[in-house]
């Protein structure tokens, strides 16, 4: 990724997303004016790129996510899970075939993750109340 002293985590993570989208905005006028076809190709591999760096970002916030529960910081874990959740999302609009029920089906483990960590949470507090 980029590295900057003035630039944070969240903001290095949105440039190459922001560029993206800014190529695949201006493909789209070209192929809007031209119907051309190397536009429409170029599309084609800015979606790619935006849904494989997306899914790579989406599978890092996992494996934090995890690491942080391990470790039981139970607010990075919450951020972590978030991050993927959101990760996973902005993939399966991109992902299409079979790119897509792959995703679908890792997304799905991760809903499932997150469920059972909040049972636990909610039973770690429980025996907490109880003194247990």
């Amino acid at each position: 990724g980029i590295r900057d002293s003035l630039l944070t985590g969240v903001q290095t993570c949105a440039l190459p997303i922001f560029y993206a989208d800014r190529a695949f905005e201006i493909l789209a006028m070209v192929y809007q004016r031209t119907q051309s076809g190397d536009a429409l190709i170029g599309i084609r591999k800015v979606n790619d790129i935006q849904r494989h760096y997306l899914h790579r970002l989406a599978r890092a916030s996992w494996k934090r996510a995890q690491l942080s529960a391990t470790g039981g910081n139970r607010e990075a874990t919450a951020e972590q899970y978030f991050q993927a959740t959101q990760r996973y999302n902005e993939c399966m609009v991109k992902a299409v075939g079979m790119d897509r029920e792959e995703i679908a089906e890792e997304f799905l483990k991760l809903k499932q993750e997150i469920a059972a960590w909040h049972a636990q949470q909610k039973t770690g507090a429980v025996s907490e109340e109880a003194g247990i």
